[in-house]
């Protein structure tokens, strides 16, 4: 029985320290990864055993809880094991606030580029993408304060505190004189440039390139820096006609980011610009000179913008003057009109420039509407200033129908007349119609010319009527001229007709063949002279110089000069001619404009004087040759060189006629090259009528 005791004990003793031990696994993470670590790792642990765990950030990061099978915030934290557990202690990014300061006008977008941002702050590490947005009219400049970055936007990683400032400035604006239309220029390019914002404290980098876009090249070029708001610029070059353009740009000298452009076109044509042609300001002091000496081809325009007769095609041009007969600064065209045997050949009209339209329009400025021709073969047309006012009036001597013997074979002198409203009256003037003689020896006014003869300072008139030649004393209200002591010169001296005329001039050389007349102080003594011309034949007729010695209209056979014969057997005949110095000896020559009467062929020829009045023909200054149509020259600088050159009225114009014969068509010019005349396109020289001619002649 005691045995059996003992062995019990035994056993019992044995089966309690044979017993099995519990155990149970920890595990222990981290996150984020790499953010921290613990001082208890993963492991298995004893049931019932204390576990004390610590957790320790990284840099940059701090502790922020355990989670999992215990969830506080205590570090270190200590814990039973009591089963398996799962122990995660959670870390969490620094904090660190970015402050933004806004100078000036604009916002600043913040972007997170890799995490995600929390109000206020953001967690270390986090890269911020700061970009500056300027409002409407500003620009950025800079950024000031941690970060002194010229760029935008910038990319920062957040480690710190931050404070940035975004600095915003007013954007460069600047307006200049071409900003509107599209500019028209000649040569020289006039530009204005007017900044408009806030001028920069350091100054406006100003840079210019002006280009000829028709074949890209590059015109004039320029950087300045200016601390001024204007700045006003001469840009020559531009005399070729085409397409141009002008590249601005101006920069802040204190933000080069600060910039402002535009590309300007602009042009240059000639055409466009054209607004019609334009009276000289001084016209009225300048006189009969300025407006007889027009170098625009007033034929090419009445027979283009004057309507032809139902009669007639041609539009006759012969009896032409420029004038401003509406008084707005622009030229208009006078026609006189005039018929043949009978049929029209163009109306009296005024052909008035329309500036809006870029033409000339038919109108009638007369008074007396019923007016439709005035005479009947017009062909000396004298423009002044008759009445003082501001518009011009026009004296006209007529021939009569040279197609017609009867009736109306000679024509009174006419004067159209402002009534210094716009309007104008056609008044008669008589002279010769007060001689009986005239009209029984069948003669007519073949032409004229008006100038003081006598001293006084009034204009006398002069009239030229192939066997006798007039002069009537000038008055200063209408009729302008009066009959009494009238002055006649007579070719038949002895005729007995003349018996008892009171007036008949003693010289018996002063007429004969006589169709036109020029007023002029031919030998600059400070008296005006008369040249007489018309035809001149060996042993019978010649061109004359009538000297007026006195200084008071009266003449004796002493007192004329006959001009050398243009022809050694046959005759010829003077058209038109011209007084001036042309060789440059101080004293005056004749350019004169010669039918060869013989098929109407007409050239240039020059009186040279020499010593003692003595004058000798010069053929060598024109080759130019026409066959009809050329009545009257004008003198004046054509192509800008500073020497006055020659241009030509023709009798008429026809739109229809064939363009090969055409001589409105085919117009030329005399350029003066030295001590001659070169013949020339006329057209090469006016833009404006050669886009007439070629829009209406085909």
């Amino acid at each position: 029985m005691k045995n059996t005791f003992i062995y019990l004990t035994v056993f019992l003793l044995l089966s309690l320290g044979c017993k099995k031990e519990v155990l149970y696994t920890l595990n222990v993470t981290v996150t984020p990864s790499g953010s921290g670590t613990t001082s208890v790792t993963s492991g298995t642990y004893q049931a019932g055993q204390t576990v004390s765990i610590t957790a320790t950030p990284s840099p940059e990061y701090i502790f922020k809880d355990w989670s999992g099978s215990v969830n506080s915030t205590n570090n270190p934290l200590s814990f039973m094991i009591d089963s398996t557990k799962s122990i995660i202690a959670n870390f969490e990014k620094r904090q660190y606030p970015l402050s933004l300061t806004i100078e000036g006008s604009g916002v600043v977008k913040e972007e997170i580029v890799l995490t995600q941002a929390m109000v206020g702050s953001y967690p270390s590490g986090t890269t911020v993408k700061l970009t500056a947005v300027p409002d409407s009219g500003s620009v950025f400049d800079s950024w000031s304060g941690d970060t002194s970055l010229s760029i935008n936007p910038i990319t920062l990683k957040i480690s710190k505190p931050y404070s940035i400032t975004a600095k915003f400035v007013e954007k460069i604006k600047f307006a200049t004189n071409l900003d509107t239309g599209i500019y028209n220029v000649s040569d020289t390019l006039l530009l204005k440039i007017s900044i408009i914002s806030k001028l920069p404290p350091t100054g406006v980098l100003v840079s210019i390139t002006s280009t000829w876009t028709d074949s890209s090249k590059q015109i004039f070029k320029l950087d300045t820096t200016t601390t001024q708001s204007n700045l006003n610029l001469n840009i020559p070059g531009h005399k070729k006609t085409g397409n141009y353009s002008l590249f601005i740009s101006t920069t802040s000298k204190s933000t080069a980011t600060n910039t402002s452009n535009k590309t300007i076109k602009f042009i240059n044509d000639p055409l466009g610009r054209f607004t019609g042609y334009k009276v000289d300001l001084n016209a009225k002091q300048l006189g009969r000179s300025y407006w007889e000496n027009i170098p625009y081809p007033a034929d090419l325009f009445c027979s283009v913008f004057q309507k032809s007769t139902l009669q007639s095609q041609e539009v006759q041009t012969n009896a032409t003057s420029w004038g401003d007969f509406n008084s707005d600064g622009y030229m208009d065209i006078f026609n006189a009109g005039g018929s043949y045997d009978g049929i029209i050949r163009g109306s009296a009209s005024f052909i008035i420039w329309n500036k809006e339209k870029k033409i000339f329009e038919e109108r009638n400025l007369f008074n007396d509407k019923s007016i439709k021709i005035i005479g009947g073969n017009a062909h000396t047309v004298i423009p002044k200033y008759f009445n003082n006012d501001d518009y011009l009036d026009l004296l006209i001597i007529d021939n009569g129908d040279e197609g017609q013997l009867i009736p109306g074979k000679d024509e009174p002198i006419k004067i159209v007349l402002s009534d210094g409203k716009g309007g104008y009256d056609v008044k008669e003037i008589l002279t010769t119609e007060y001689d009986s003689f005239f009209k029984i020896m069948n003669q007519r006014k073949m032409g004229g010319d008006i100038g003081d003869l006598n001293g006084d300072g009034l204009d006398d008139l002069f009239i030229a009527c192939n066997s006798i030649n007039y002069i009537f004393w000038g008055i200063p209200q209408f009729p302008f001229f009066k009959k009494d002591g009238r002055i006649f010169f007579a070719s038949d001296f002895n005729n007995p007709i003349f018996n008892n005329e009171v007036g008949m001039s003693s010289c018996s050389i002063c007429a004969d063949h006589t169709f036109g007349a020029k007023i002029e102080d031919i030998d600059t003594d400070g008296k005006n002279d008369i040249i007489a011309f018309g035809e001149d034949r060996v042993n019978s007729y010649h061109q004359r110089i009538f000297f007026n010695k006195k200084n008071n209209g009266i003449f004796s056979n002493q007192d004329i000069i006959k001009l050398p014969l243009n022809h050694p057997i046959d005759k010829k005949a003077i058209q038109h001619l011209i007084v001036d110095d042309f060789n440059g000896d101080g004293k005056k020559d004749i350019f004169y404009l010669l039918n060869e009467m013989t098929g109407d062929k007409y050239e240039m020829r020059m009186y040279l004087q020499n010593e003692n009045n003595n004058f000798e023909i010069d053929k060598t200054w024109s080759d130019y040759v026409s066959y009809w149509g050329p009545t009257k020259m004008m003198h004046n600088d054509i192509n800008g060189d500073g020497e006055k050159d020659i241009s030509f009225l023709d009798a008429y114009g026809n739109q229809k006629e064939s363009l090969n014969n055409n001589r409105i068509y085919n117009k030329k010019v005399l350029i003066r090259k030295g001590n001659r005349f070169e013949t020339i396109d006329a057209y090469k020289f006016d833009l404006f009528s050669k886009y007439i001619r070629d829009k209406y002649f085909k």
